[in-house]
């Protein structure tokens, strides 16, 4: 009997051409490659965009679609390619390592794909309740006075059997960086607001930061973060709206990283800031009795106008791993809410 003889895949299909590039356009399609493993995302560019088309012979290559690819692990790749398929239909951002594919006429692609980001509508924000209920509070449109945002993203593991090699940069930690746009201004003095929520959450980071100044249209900066070689994805929503400054409205980090520990306590300040011009009353429910954090239950606390409250979290956790869990702020009927801070740590070394 004959033996069967499967290839081993030793070369490179890939010319690396930029270690970032930045992709808008409209999601035509999603698909997973059944040899190779690939979430593939087909993206039709805006017409500002369209010279992504052109290869590094100066020849432009047929569309209508590039194509965005990334292989995360095995045990992450159903929540990613689920999560991703909810940004269908819709505009998205790509951002991700720039080449041109040697198997497929030369053409460009973004692979790996670092980072998705889908701009949401009314229709396609579910799953995520969380954004219907802060527009119905606020009394904000999704689209126009809110802009929301779905992300995406995973380290790439396309180097594995029978595969030699992966694509350009995919066994590198590196830092993604993307600026994204607050709706317009209402009225001189509002205070630009950003929420982040994380859906998933492993070996990674995410997290926003407004950006600096300047007329016309206000960014932030959306940063994530995916360890090489690791099991290692993030995903979830951020909204971007404005807030009147006369009311109560309370500023909190997205996240709270306590880093990694071995039998030692950890412990953070998490700083409760209220910008608003008046004052508000918040309470903090006590910890699941099995959580790896500690902290101090609050009832109805009140943070004066343009002030801040300063609570202590300590990371106990009880036995070795990955630890996350939500840290939750209820307030009085001044500020919608409520508002949560993921905490996220690390212990090794066996357990307690």
């Amino acid at each position: 009997m004959a033996s069967l003889s499967i290839p081993i895949l030793n070369r490179y299909n890939w010319v690396f051409r930029r270690p970032a590039e930045t992709l808008v356009g409209s999601i035509q399609r999603i698909s997973v490659d059944d040899w190779d493993g690939d979430i593939n995302v087909h993206i039709i560019p805006d017409a500002d965009y369209e010279d992504i088309f052109v290869n590094r012979f100066g020849a432009r290559t047929p569309g209508p679609t590039i194509t965005c690819e990334v292989c995360p692990q095995f045990a992450v790749k159903d929540q990613v390619e689920a999560w991703v398929r909810t940004m269908l239909p819709g505009k998205a951002t790509a951002r991700g390592v720039y080449v041109d594919d040697k198997k497929h006429e030369e053409k460009p692609e973004l692979h790996p794909l670092d980072l998705l980001v889908g701009h949401l509508t009314e229709a396609t924000v579910k799953p995520s309740g969380w954004i219907l209920d802060l527009a119905q509070r606020r009394n904000l449109d999704i689209g126009r006075t809110l802009l929301a945002y779905r992300f995406a993203a995973a380290s790439d593991h396309r180097r594995k059997w029978p595969f030699k090699h992966g694509p350009p940069l995919y066994n590198k930690t590196r830092d993604v960086d993307l600026a994204l746009a607050f709706p317009p201004q209402p009225g001189e003095g509002w205070n630009p607001t950003l929420e982040l929520r994380t859906e998933f959450q492993v070996n990674a980071i995410a997290d926003v930061a407004q950006l600096g100044g300047g007329h016309g249209t206000k960014f932030f900066n959306l940063h994530v973060k995916c360890e090489a070689d690791e099991v290692s994805a993030v995903f979830g929503d951020i909204v971007a709206y404005w807030v009147d400054p006369s009311n109560a409205e309370i500023s909190l980090p997205q996240t709270l990283d306590f880093g990694t520990v071995q039998r030692e306590d950890r412990e953070l300040t998490l700083r409760i800031e209220n910008t608003g011009g008046s004052a508000v009353s918040i309470s903090v429910p006590s910890p699941h009795p099995n959580s790896g954090w500690r902290w101090t239950a609050t009832d109805q606390a009140v943070i004066p106008a343009r002030s801040h409250r300063e609570e202590r979290i300590v990371f106990r956790p009880n036995r070795s791993g990955t630890w996350r869990e939500e840290w939750t702020l209820i307030y009085d009927e001044a500020v919608p809410g409520p508002r949560r801070v993921v905490l996220i740590g690390k212990r090794i070394g066996g357990n307690l």
